[in-house]
């Protein structure tokens, strides 16, 4: 089973693409993208428990200066993983 939190961070300066590597080499973090508007920064985190999911989560908003708004959401739990790597 896994359980994934999808997050919209706001912050008051643009993040930088290497903050962007730092998020992606954090364990549980399959996706961080940079985004137009408001919120400059979506992330995905997938975690095989909500305790670990928790902890993930303040690492990564640890991770990132200057945050002026989140907004996040929680899947439910589910059989299958988001696979981290495409084949060709």
């Amino acid at each position: 089973m896994c359980i994934r939190a999808y997050l919209l961070l706001q912050t008051e300066t643009d993040v930088s693409q290497e903050k962007i590597v730092q998020l992606l080499n954090q364990p549980g973090i399959l996706a961080a993208d940079v985004l137009e508007g408001a919120h400059k920064l979506m992330l995905v985190i997938e975690t095989a428990q909500r305790k670990q999911l928790v902890m993930k989560i303040e690492q990564a908003l640890d991770s990132v200066e200057s945050v002026t708004d989140l907004r996040f959401f929680i899947g439910r739990e589910n059989s299958s993983r988001i696979p981290t790597t495409v084949g060709v």
